[in-house]
């Protein structure tokens, strides 16, 4: 039925026609789009539009296209604070949680990879936030500067914020929630899990940067995951030593022959698989019993 169809489309949530619902505008937009970047769908499937066949292998999903298809275009901002973080917002049906994604230092919330795993998240019925945590002169600063990007309390402020925000967007304000960091992002969702820790649910990381909230790894409680590169050595070790002092329940998965960012055939779909069923299992568990009936319906 659909030509381009990632290996593991069918062991979470089915055909992957199931798991990309478009039709009208939606499916129109990213057809546009897919045209104008010079990919063509090979496939126009009732209420569904698959990319081409490049889409299947890492790097090559489309998942950045696909993503713009099924996310809007959203601004974070706090009510105490004077920034505005622009971010995109992707919410499935039946929804049974919400991820929110750090990205990493010199990063944006249009970064490949982290694209991908949201990609993978949506398919498991998990809506995501990808958001940018530094305004637009504060990365043109960190450009020239390279501060900015470790300043881990910066960053967790800002996803702090984020949290917060989402309590007070509707399509997802029910939804327990999730963090995925990846490098010093994973700090910020560390210590953002302190600030809150009633709201965050569950915490993944891939490559993390754990050693920069070192502090704050005694107090977070919550379920964590952290997501390491076996050829990423030094941050296999800040890892190890970061699971030894999370008060919460911690698991370690090494991918093998990965390095820290993941650019190895295979890799990233791995750490990508690893944090879908991750929230899935520990968002899934608290989810409201409202929510958990809009779900159903």
């Amino acid at each position: 039925m659909v030509a381009c169809q990632p290996p593991w489309a069918d062991s979470v949530v089915g055909p992957i026609e199931a798991a990309l619902p478009m039709n009208g505008p939606t499916q129109m937009k990213w057809l546009s789009s897919a045209r104008m970047s010079g990919i063509h769908p090979v496939r126009v499937h009732p209420g569904v539009c698959i990319g081409s066949i490049s889409c299947c292998g890492i790097n090559k999903w489309g998942c950045a296209m696909n993503y713009d298809a099924m996310s809007e275009e959203v601004e974070v901002r706090a009510e105490d604070a004077d920034f505005r973080l622009p971010g995109d917002l992707a919410v499935p049906e039946r929804p049974i949680g919400v991820v929110l994604v750090a990205h990493g230092s010199g990063s944006s919330r249009f970064s490949r990879r982290n694209r991908a795993v949201a990609q993978r998240l949506y398919q498991g019925r998990l809506a995501t936030l990808l958001f940018d945590l530094l305004t637009a002169e504060e990365h043109e600063i960190d450009q020239q500067t390279r501060q900015l990007r470790f300043d881990v309390s910066l960053l967790s402020d800002r996803l702090t914020a984020a949290v917060d925000w989402v309590h007070s967007e509707s399509a997802v304000a029910s939804l327990p929630i999730g963090l995925f960091g990846a490098s010093t992002g994973a700090a910020a969702a560390m210590m953002t899990a302190w600030a809150r820790p009633a709201a965050v649910r569950a915490i993944a990381s891939r490559g993390g940067r754990t050693d920069l909230a070192a502090d704050a790894l005694p107090h977070v409680e919550t379920p964590t995951l952290l997501i390491v590169g076996g050829e990423d050595l030094p941050v296999v070790g800040m890892n190890r030593a970061a699971q030894r002092m999370l008060a919460g329940p911690a698991e370690l998965e090494i991918v093998p022959g990965a390095s820290h960012l993941f650019e190895e055939p295979g890799a990233l779909e791995r750490a990508a698989e690893l944090a879908a069923t991750f929230f899935r299992e520990h968002l899934a568990r608290s989810l409201q019993p409202e929510s958990a009936t809009g779900a159903a319906s």
